[in-house]
């Protein structure tokens, strides 16, 4: 029966090999590889002996070390990805055509795409030969660095610069997650996974996946494939980075233990509204924190062409940094102080008496004579000079004169009185002082009203302090119950596991003894065949001289191939010949006989050292075919091992989850409230600086009435007749 030919896997042939095949496959790199490199490599083993995968969406990995200590990372596809060679092929011409002044460092990773990768019963399917990248995911990276504030600040700024290169060279990634970047050990960045690459040349085809969801906006569909795509993750990762290094406590507070995202997962982007974590950078004491989250979450339910990129500008992401914020705020109340009065008393206080009433105006006098104010100062003349004459009657007794003068002084006085209340100067000016009293009533005392603001906010600060303390303790006890259990079904399933591996070490065991059984025929052969090259005659053995080598010769032995040993019969010691035969040989008794055995024994431990004789490939099959079986079944019941502890360990994740959403639920009335406080308080300071404000510029208005009211009091007006 002639050996099948491995044929290669079409585009049709839906059904692509597993990571447990793949597993199985892998243990003989030289026969389930074509590429030299990976032919003559070894394969990295896990804690149980079997080859170390790493699992993705639609793929397994493998590392693969060569002789000369070159290591791969050898990706294998679970599933047929249309246009898949005509992809990577354009993502590698693309990163050749990019200039390495170009890139913000060396985050790529050199890769070749190999149709015929690796061989699964006897069909080729295609594979991805990586350079191996040594360095932590960014999850891992950051739970190990999250306390070091200025390592983190710098990866956020690489980061940042990372997706400005990609932007100018037209290059988005397509599942920009925590595992797909790499911090390497000299913390620079590195992008792995490139399955859902997009380059200008791919232009009008569909995207091959929708990224990892806890970094996708709920808005992303298959058919957003081109510029921009990786907008929402980048803002999502370095929203989180940022965060951490100004604020290393929210790691702890929004990052669960062995969770699949950083600090959001998608269920926060679902609701944004009733998220506890987007509260809680919303409401950070630090405004950067709190500018990141409010620019994602307006991003949440936007079109993925409207987003901006990363290194676009606050501006463009509906970020102000402090300096634009007080400036505006300063420009606010300028504007506030130059229209006379804020916007919160403008309509309320614009009129007095149904009349719009004007600042203040400085320079205020007496302008114009009336014909009254005439007419009083040509009659005032004589009766001035009138009055003292009849003052001066009346001193000489004369009461009716007297009388007569003080009436004509007290005539003056009132015609006097009349005309300057009637002065059109003094009502404006009487009019300005009563808005401007009115204003200031209504003003109050801006500072006492601050001190008593301040006071409240830090009432409310207090409090919340508590709640979240409480909150993030009673987070850490389900956390560490979260953990206690996992490393329970952890423990229960390594028992498991090792007994597994004592089977699987009885069964390689058992397989490379028939491998070694069914190759000792060729074995054998070829050592017999060397053994004919040591002549007994050259050996120097002592065993007598000429006489027994004739004799020997004589006997058909000649070389150590011409006996396979020796026995004691009744008459001596009988040499076994290759033949079978035992025959006597004169001179060469029982120690003569043992010298030549060790002698040949030697040659035979040399050789087959030396014996560069293995099974062939189709023996090997074969052998291996009797096996695989066991080696499957095996191999199964550890996935159902892992499975079963996955399924519990899932099972209390939901119910941990359950209870911590419980708390969540019951912890929100309060944020709630928190947060709408907090603005409350941001308003009420707001209107404060305007009362300030106004009540600066209503002083100033006082001081410019008071100086008017000397200008126009009643002596000024009598000066102003004459």
């Amino acid at each position: 029966m002639s050996p099948s030919v491995p044929v290669q896997a079409s585009p049709s042939q839906q059904k692509y090999p597993s990571g447990a095949d793949y597993v199985l496959a892998v243990q003989n790199p030289r026969l389930c590889f074509a590429h030299p490199d990976l032919k003559e490599s070894t394969v990295e083993a896990g804690r149980w002996g079997q080859p170390r995968s790493r699992s993705g969406g639609s793929s397994v990995v493998f590392s693969m070390t060569c002789a000369d200590g070159r290591r791969f990372a050898v990706k294998c596809f679970t599933r047929h990805v249309l246009d898949q060679e005509k992809r990577y092929q354009e993502i590698s011409n693309h990163l050749s055509s990019i200039a390495p002044r170009g890139l913000s460092s060396h985050w790529n990773v050199e890769f070749e795409y190999l149709p015929m990768g690796v061989q699964v019963d006897n069909c080729w399917f295609p594979a991805l030969k990586m350079e191996w990248v040594e360095g932590d995911t960014l999850l891992q990276w950051l739970d190990s660095h999250c306390q070091e504030r200025k390592s983190v600040q710098a990866v956020a700024g690489r980061f940042k610069d990372l997706m400005e290169s990609l932007s100018a060279a037209g290059i988005e990634h397509g599942d920009l997650q925590h595992g797909n970047i790499l911090v390497a050990p000299d913390g620079t960045l590195r992008l792995v996974d490139y399955d859902g690459f997009y380059v200008p040349a791919l232009s009008g085809l569909m995207g091959t996946e929708l990224g990892h969801r806890n970094y996708q906006s709920p808005e992303r569909r298959v058919e957003d494939f081109g510029p921009g795509v990786d907008n929402f993750s980048a803002w999502v990762i370095y929203l989180s980075l940022s965060a951490v290094a100004i604020d290393p406590s929210l790691w702890g507070q929004l990052h669960e233990p062995d969770a699949e995202h950083l600090l959001l997962e998608r269920a926060d982007f679902d609701a944004p509204g009733s998220s506890v974590r987007f509260l809680t950078l919303l409401q950070h004491p630090d405004s950067r924190v709190r500018e990141l989250a409010q620019a994602v979450v307006a991003m949440i339910d936007r079109p993925l062409a409207e987003l901006p990129g990363l290194g676009q500008g606050s501006e463009s992401a509906g970020m102000e940094d402090d300096g634009e914020r007080v400036a505006k705020e300063n420009k606010e109340d300028v504007d506030s102080s130059r229209s006379g009065r804020p916007a919160w008393l403008q309509n309320h206080l614009s009129t007095i008496n149904g009349n719009p009433r004007p600042p203040a105006r400085g320079g205020r006098t007496f302008q114009g004579r009336r014909f009254r104010d005439t007419t009083l100062a040509a009659c005032a003349v004589p009766l001035s000079l009138l009055a003292p004459i009849l003052g001066m009657v009346g001193v000489l007794g004369v009461d009716l004169a007297c009388t007569a003068a003080l009436g004509v002084v007290g005539l003056l006085v009132v015609a006097a009185v009349l005309g300057w209340r009637s002065r059109a100067e003094l009502g404006e000016m009487m009019s300005d002082s009563q808005a401007v009293s009115q204003l200031l009533s209504h003003i109050g005392d801006p500072a006492a009203d601050y001190s008593q603001l301040a006071a409240e906010r830090e009432r409310l600060e207090d409090e919340e302090s508590k709640r979240i303390l409480l909150f993030t303790e009673r987070q850490r006890e389900l956390t560490q119950r979260l953990q206690r259990e996992h490393a329970q079904v952890e423990g229960e399933m390594r028992a498991a596991l090792i007994l597994l591996e004592a089977e699987q070490t009885k069964l390689s065991a058992a397989r490379q003894a028939a491998v070694d059984k069914a190759a000792e025929p060729f074995q054998r052969n070829w050592i017999e065949s060397q053994l004919e090259n040591f002549e007994i005659g050259r050996a120097y053995l002592a065993i007598g001289g000429e006489k027994v080598l004739q004799a020997l010769t004589g006997a058909g032995i000649r070389t150590a191939a011409d006996y396979t040993g020796f026995r004691i019969g009744g008459s001596g010691a009988l040499l076994i010949r290759r033949d079978g035969e035992a025959v006597r040989v004169l001179g060469v008794g029982s120690y003569r006989a043992a010298v030549l055995q060790k002698w040949r024994d030697r040659r035979v431990a040399e050789l087959s050292r030396q014996c560069p004789i293995g099974l062939p490939e189709q023996s090997v099959r074969e052998v291996e075919g009797r096996f695989a079986s066991q080696f499957r079944a095996v191999s199964d019941r550890r996935r159902d091992v892992e499975d079963s502890a996955r399924a519990a360990k899932d099972r209390i994740t939901v119910q941990i989850g359950n209870e911590r959403e419980k708390l969540v639920e019951l912890n929100k009335p309060a944020a709630e409230a928190a947060y709408a406080m907090g603005k409350e308080f941001d308003r009420r300071a707001a209107q404060l600086r305007s009362r300030g404000i106004e009540l600066q510029s209503l002083m100033r208005e006082s001081s410019i009435l008071e100086e008017q009211r000397r200008a126009l009091s009643f002596w000024r007006y009598v000066r102003f007749l004459f």
